[in-house]
């Protein structure tokens, strides 16, 4: 083969790897990293607690004997506050070491907020509203000043709730989350 058969070869070759870009394309890559803009959020959803929350409702409708609550001793732990402080030397920088780590406050908790107890206390106005489209478009906050307590988007939580003093719920229709399911296995 000829010099100028392999430099056509070579040409084709270049030309079958090689793609345009628009300038929008190009520009939606530069200024957000990647090659396309999302839409939404994934978030992942997780079922084990629902599921042991269903599997002791069954038990007590068909009248079996409840699982028995642990001894104080064995009791699980579902979050733990530690309040902690660094010292300053005397040049006034902070040490990084453990040493002059000053512990002022542990509290452990036997029981947790979580999405799914958000969802069980969601109220009445909330109360059609399935966990998964729940979990899509309903986030906890901070509860608003007056101002914006009258907000239609502003729904409280049910009043025994541990959070309901200090957190409400708002339901955001233009950023949603799109809920991955974990932890789902299908019985035998």
């Amino acid at each position: 083969m000829s010099d100028h058969g392999i430099l056509c070869i070579r040409l084709a070759s270049v030309a079958n790897r090689c793609f345009w870009l628009s300038s929008a394309e190009v520009t939606v890559h530069i200024l957000t990293g990647g090659d396309c803009l999302q839409s939404h959020n994934n978030v992942r959803l997780f079922t084990k607690q629902l599921q042991w929350m269903m599997h002791q409702c069954k038990r007590q409708l068909n009248h079996e004997a409840l699982q028995t609550e642990t001894t104080p001793q064995e009791r699980s732990i579902q979050a733990v506050t530690v309040r902690a402080r660094t010292t300053v030397d005397d040049d006034g920088e902070e040490n990084d070491a453990d040493d002059d780590l000053e512990i002022l406050d542990v509290h452990a908790s036997g029981t947790s907020t979580n999405i799914s107890d958000d969802f069980a206390h969601r109220g009445d106005k909330l109360r059609t509203m399935p966990f998964y489209i729940y979990r899509m478009y309903v986030r906890r906050i901070l509860r608003p000043g007056r101002a914006r307590a009258t907000d239609p988007t502003i729904f409280p939580f049910t009043a025994h709730y541990a959070l309901s003093s200090n957190y409400v719920q708002e339901v955001i229709l233009h950023n949603i989350n799109i809920p991955t399911i974990d932890g789902f296995q299908c019985p035998t």
